[in-house]
């Protein structure tokens, strides 16, 4: 996460879809990044359409995304 300025959840992400101009400005030359879960969140939203799931994935290609580790995942169960 070298160099990212804000790592995003999947409600920011929602709120940045749904074009909320708040949060547009708030990220606007900013650098991104969110985590593998917020990915599959938002793109396992049942309603998103082919059209919608594009534009989310190219989003998602400029931005820093952070994988879920073994170190991650076992830091939650001590």
């Amino acid at each position: 996460m070298s160099g990212t300025d804000l790592l995003l959840d999947t409600n920011i992400l929602i709120y940045l879809f749904s074009g909320n101009q708040n949060i547009v400005n708030l990220l606007n030359q900013k650098t991104l990044a969110i985590s593998i879960v917020s990915e599959i969140e938002v793109l396992s939203y049942r309603d998103l359409s082919t059209a919608e799931a594009q534009k989310i994935r190219e989003f998602f290609r400029q931005i820093e995304i952070i994988p879920l580790t073994e170190e991650v995942r076992i830091y939650q169960f001590n």
